[in-house]
C-alpha cells in the first residue's frame, strides 16, 4: 500500500510538495553493484570482481560525485591479487593534449542496484537507464602492497579539470576583415582541433518555460547582442584557459528571453560543452525533481537531513562574472561532499568585468553600453548563482542510493533543478495518531531547495546518495522580512501520488 501525504494526514502539508514523491525502492531484496572499465579492463564489486582475469580484482569502495558546473569525476579503490590490473592502470595516465578526446573513453562506469522482487525476479537498477554512458579521464593512481595484494586507489574526472590546466595562447578568432560571430566563436574553440582540449561537440539549449531545459531547441541572443547568433567580433582568449575565455566572451550579452548563460559539461555519450540558457523559474514546482519527506519511515527513502544556517546580511557568492577563475568565493571545503573531486581554484571560469570591453564597440552604440552590459552581466549572475553561491542556508539530505541522479540533463538530470523537502517534526506516536503540536517544520520545509551537487558511495555493501542543497534566504539572496525560499511556500491547492522510483 503506498503511502500518501497530503491535507488528509498533515495540515497544509500540499503546499510544500511537489511531484512526485519519492519513496523507498519497491523492491524485496536489494544489494548494490559496481563496474568500472579501465583501458578494456572491467572489474565489479563481486567476488568474481575482475571480469577479464578470473576474479584477481575487485572493488573494494566507489564514490562518484557531480557538482553542478564544477565538473564530475569519481574516486575508485581496487584491491588486486596481480601486477595486471596495476599496469593497465598506470597505463591509462599515459597521454597527450592531442589525444584528449581518445582518452575521454579510457574509463566507464556504470552503478546501481540489483534488486529481487516478490515474484523472486532479479533486474538491475543502473544510472545508464537514465541516461548515456559516462566518460572519464584517468588523472591519478595511488598504489601500495600489504598483506599479499596490491591495493590502487584510481581518480577519474571529466574535462573540467583539463580545461582549467591548459591555457589557450594569444589566439584569435576571426579578424578586423572577417568578422565571426559569438556562436561560431563557440563552437570553434571548443571543437577546433588546434584547441585543446576539444570536445565532440558544442549545443545551445534554450529554457523551455512548458518543459525540462533543452527542449526547446537553440536559443537565440537578444537583438540587443547581435542578433540570433550574437554579436560578430574578433574573438580573443588572452592567455585564458577555455572556460574563462568563453565565459568572459558571454558575460555582456543575453538571451532573447532576457536570460543569462550558464556553461556546463555533458560526459555521457556525445562529449558535449552545453550553453544553457537560464532555466531558473519563479513557477515553485516546474524544475524540481520531486519531494523527499524527512521522518517519513517506511514511507520515506531519507536517511538523514542536515541543514547548516550561518546567517549573513549579504550575499558572499562570486557569481559568474566577479572574483575570476582561481577565487571561487570564499573557503568551499564544503564543496568536496557534493563532488569529492573538486579542487579549489576549479570553477566555472567566474570572471569580472569592470568597464566595458572593446568588443562592444562594434556591435553596441556608446549610449547603450552601460545599462545593457549592466543588465547583462546581471543576468548572468543569476544564471550561474547556483554554481559557486556560498548560501546562508545549506544542507545535505542523505538518501537510499539512487543512480537516476547521475547526470545534469536529462531525466535524472540536476542542473537548475530544485527538490521539494519536507521536514516532519520528530514525535511519539499513540493510537496511530501523530502526537506533535506542529508536526510540520515550516522553516525547513519548502518547494525552493536548490540542487548544487549529488555525491554517490557504494562501499561495504552499502549506497547512499547525498545531495548538497540551499535555499534562498532574506536579506542575502531575497528581499529582507520574505520568508526563507521566497515562493517556495505558497499554496497551490496542488494533490500529489507518490512514484516516481527507478525501474
Amino acid at each position: 500500500m503506498a503511502c500518501l501525504f497530503n491535507s488528509r494526514t498533515f495540515k497544509n502539508v500540499n503546499q510544500y510538495i511537489c511531484t512526485p514523491q519519492i519513496e523507498p525502492l519497491p523492491s524485496a531484496v536489494v544489494g548494490p553493484f559496481v563496474e568500472i572499465t579501465i583501458e578494456g579492463q572491467t572489474i565489479t564489486n563481486s567476488n568474481m570482481g575482475n571480469l577479464s582475469n578470473d576474479g584477481t580484482a575487485c572493488i573494494k569502495s566507489f564514490q562518484y560525485g557531480r557538482s553542478v558546473s564544477n565538473g564530475v569525476g569519481f574516486k575508485v579503490e581496487i584491491i588486486n591479487e596481480t601486477w595486471d590490473w596495476v599496469k593497465k592502470t598506470f597505463k591509462a595516465l599515459n597521454k597527450t593534449k592531442k589525444q584528449t578526446l581518445p582518452d575521454m573513453r579510457k574509463a566507464t562506469c556504470e552503478f546501481g542496484w540489483v534488486a529481487r522482487d516478490c515474484n523472486n525476479q532479479v533486474y538491475k537498477i543502473s544510472n545508464k537507464q537514465f541516461g548515456g554512458e559516462l566518460f572519464f579521464l584517468v588523472n591519478t593512481v595511488e598504489s601500495s602492497f600489504e598483506n599479499g595484494v596490491y591495493k590502487i586507489s584510481v581518480e577519474c574526472t571529466d574535462l573540467m579539470t583539463r580545461n582549467n590546466n591548459q591555457t589557450q595562447g594569444l589566439n584569435e578568432f576571426g579578424d578586423d576583415d572577417n568578422k565571426m560571430d559569438l556562436k561560431n566563436g563557440l563552437k570553434k574553440i571548443w571543437t577546433g582541433k588546434g584547441y585543446t582540449p576539444p570536445v565532440d561537440r558544442v549545443v545551445f539549449r534554450k529554457w523551455d518555460a512548458d518543459g525540462p531545459a533543452g527542449t526547446g531547441g537553440d536559443f537565440n541572443f537578444s537583438n540587443k547582442d547581435g542578433g540570433a547568433s550574437g554579436p560578430w567580433a574578433t574573438w580573443q582568449t588572452k592567455e585564458k584557459n577555455k572556460l574563462s575565455t568563453t565565459r568572459n566572451w558571454l558575460n555582456p550579452v543575453g538571451t532573447e528571453n532576457k536570460r543569462g548563460i550558464r556553461q556546463d559539461f555533458d560526459n555521457e555519450n556525445f562529449l558535449t560543452m552545453v550553453f544553457q540558457e537560464d532555466p531558473t523559474s519563479l513557477a515553485q514546482c516546474q524544475n524540481s525533481i520531486g519531494t523527499y519527506v524527512v521522518n517519513g519511515g517506511n514511507c520515506s527513502p531519507v536517511i538523514s537531513f542536515n541543514p547548516k544556517i550561518n546567517w549573513i546580511l549579504e550575499n558572499s557568492g562570486t557569481g559568474a562574472v566577479s572574483g575570476g577563475a582561481s577565487s571561487p568565493g570564499g573557503s568551499r571545503n564544503d564543496r568536496k561532499k557534493a563532488n569529492p573531486l573538486w579542487r579549489e581554484g576549479e570553477t566555472i571560469g567566474g570572471e569580472q568585468k569592470a568597464a566595458i570591453d572593446k568588443v562592444q564597440w562594434g556591435y553596441r552604440p556608446p549610449a547603450a553600453q552601460a545599462i545593457r552590459t549592466s543588465e547583462a552581466l546581471t543576468d548572468n549572475s543569476k544564471a550561474t548563482r547556483g554554481n559557486e553561491l556560498v548560501s546562508p542556508i545549506e544542507a545535505e539530505l542523505t538518501v537510499q542510493g539512487n543512480p537516476k541522479f547521475a547526470y545534469n540533463y536529462g531525466q535524472g538530470g540536476i542542473a537548475n533543478r530544485t527538490m521539494a523537502i519536507v521536514v516532519l517534526n520528530p514525535a511519539v506516536i499513540r493510537k496511530c495518531t501523530w502526537i506533535a503540536k506542529e508536526p510540520i517544520n515550516e522553516i525547513l520545509s519548502n518547494r525552493k531547495w536548490q540542487i548544487m551537487g549529488v555525491d554517490h558511495q557504494i562501499t561495504d555493501g552499502k549506497y547512499v546518495t547525498t545531495f548538497k542543497v540551499m535555499l534562498p534566504s532574506p536579506n542575502a539572496d531575497l528581499n529582507y522580512q520574505t520568508p526563507l525560499g521566497g515562493a517556495g511556500y505558497q499554496v497551490e491547492g496542488m494533490e500529489v501520488s507518490l512514484g516516481d522510483v527507478p525501474g
